[in-house]
């Protein structure tokens, strides 16, 4: 009996219900042969492939399903998606919107588009697209949880809150708001509201990699590194992180001594946990053994001499012969560490001042601080999306009498100086920080740094030098203080905003302190005289 293109729409239908969809792309395909306008057929076509991952032909049937079905708002959403998957974030954009024009009230559509602007980090976009829906469909948890992320984007954690108390309410199996939820009260600091909901969430989803991640995160922040670094293998897994783990054919090291093998640590993130987490080359049982860093070639020249290594490379270079390999935010874990670890020694790293320096300052005594006013957004729970001040905020500190000041500020944020650059009140170094190492030679010929860029920090903590990082409401928990210190950089001091938003009070607070003398002690540690 001859198959038409209707009994095999039907046959591709039923194989999908059975989870044979190889098979079921290929009655659709046959069904196409057949009758090769039949819009529905390249739609379902175009969504199963996708399941296959067979993007670039689902990418076709969704833009001919699209055309063939002007009318249809579930086209234009599946070439979205098909346009998502391929890598074509703007044009996936377009496709959701048209999908909205067609029928506003279009639910899957609104939820597409949202995702996709807050993961280009758009909040403000997608609050205004999905605030409207959420509140004409207020029973509709994938809406809340979508908007509420949306807020968490836009520093509005407390509508977030109400937002997902509510979907938690009314799907009480939802991994994915409870992870929300967890996300809203941390960037709150309400650290055991915000491990409960994680917790919550992972046992929902034992698999869900964020939840793991977020509460490493927030274990981090309570101090508890015993229980944070084996959920902070999670991060492997975590899409949000973007991080690839690198494939070696020598196993990974457990921690053994390594009675002459060599163990090559690699850096996996960003400058600054590299710069933080290579101390730790100092803990390990060499036994004859050799340990050698790949890391990025910007820090190469840092690292180079650095005691308790034996060898520096680049990551995308030719790496050394070794036996054993570890990612470099794995040794707190292998190496059992229950809390912050500092080397015998600090400073752990060095630096010779600029000569540059000699020549601007002269024989002028004053107190030379380096500021820098802006970072990068390092982690999706980096709060409010608020890691920046502005130039101006920082040029008040050479009110102060006796001030020198030098901006280490690199990328677009150091155009704000204007009229300021290399002006008498403050002197441009940017053009000479072309890697870590001529940065260090900066920030040593410093007397103090003053920055909210944390790699800078970071930079200034290792190589022992004064400095006050200005801080969010919510931080990174390598900041946090304890008994007035900060455990990782002695040298180290924080001024953090006391509300969400509020630099202007973390800023009184180091005028304050530079107006009554910072004084640096032997033990290397701030004290405010």
């Amino acid at each position: 009996m001859a198959q038409t293109p209707e009994t095999l729409f039907e046959l591709a239908q039923n194989l999908e219900d059975e989870g044979n969809l190889a098979e079921a792309a290929e009655a659709y395909r046959r069904a196409l042969s057949l009758a090769p306008m039949t819009g529905e057929a390249h739609h379902n076509l175009a969504r199963l492939l996708r399941r296959l991952e067979q993007t670039q032909e689902s990418l076709r049937h969704a833009r001919i399903a699209a055309d063939l079905l002007p009318e249809n708002p579930a086209a234009r959403n599946s070439l979205g998606q098909s346009l998502e998957q391929a890598g074509l974030p703007d044009e996936a954009i377009g496709s959701y919107r048209e999908a909205l024009r067609g029928e506003p009230s279009y639910i899957p559509a609104a939820i597409n588009i949202g995702r996709l602007l807050e993961t280009l980090d758009r909040p403000d976009e997608a609050a205004a697209i999905l605030a409207p829906l959420q509140k004409a469909n207020p029973s509709n948890g994938a809406l809340a949880i979508n908007l509420a992320n949306a807020y968490l984007g836009l520093g509005r954690p407390r509508d977030a809150l109400t937002l997902l108390d509510g979907a938690i309410q009314s799907a009480a199996e939802s991994a994915l708001a409870l992870n929300s939820l967890g996300t809203a009260h941390y960037i709150l600091r309400n650290w055991p509201d915000a491990a409960s909901a994680f917790r919550q969430a992972i046992t929902l989803d034992p698999e869900f990699a964020q939840a793991h991640e977020n509460l490493a995160q927030t274990l981090f922040q309570t101090g508890n590194f015993s229980d944070g670094w084996p959920q902070y293998e999670w991060r492997w897994k975590n899409p949000a992180n973007a991080l690839t783990k690198i494939s070696f054919p020598a196993p990974e090291w457990d921690g053994a001594p390594l009675s002459g093998r060599t163990l090559l640590l690699h850096g996996e993130q960003g400058f600054g946990d590299t710069i933080q987490f290579m101390r730790l080359a100092e803990a390990i049982d060499k036994q004859g053994g050799k340990v050698v860093l790949a890391c990025q070639q910007e820090l190469v020249g840092l690292f180079q001499g650095a005691c308790h290594l034996d060898g520096v490379t680049t990551l995308d270079g030719e790496l050394p012969e070794h036996q054993l390999h570890a990612p470099l935010l794995n040794l707190p874990r292998i190496l059992g560490l229950s809390g912050p670890w500092l080397p015998k020694h600090m400073p752990y790293l060095s630096a010779t001042a600029h000569p540059v320096l000699a020549d601007l300052t002269g024989q002028v005594e004053s107190l030379r601080i380096g500021i820098a006013w802006s970072g990068r957004k390092r982690h999706h729970l980096d709060a409010f999306r608020n890691r920046s001040c502005r130039a101006q905020d920082f040029l008040r500190l050479a009110d102060s009498p006796g001030v020198s000041m030098f901006s280490l500020q690199t990328g677009k944020p150091s155009e704000q100086l204007g009229e300021h650059r290399n002006s008498g009140e403050l002197t441009d170094l940017s053009r000479y920080m072309t890697d870590f190492a001529e940065s260090a030679a900066l920030v040593q010929g410093m007397d103090l740094i003053v920055t909210v860029d944390t790699a800078l920090a970071h930079l200034a903590g290792a190589l022992g030098k004064p400095c006050c990082i200005l801080l969010a409401y919510t931080s990174d928990w390598r900041w946090n203080e304890i008994d007035g210190r900060n455990p990782w950089y002695p040298s180290v001091i924080s001024y953090r905003q006391p509300t969400p938003g509020n630099w202007e009070e973390a800023f009184a607070g180091l005028m304050s302190a530079l107006k009554n003398g910072l004084r640096f002690n032997q033990d290397s540690h701030f004290k405010i005289t």
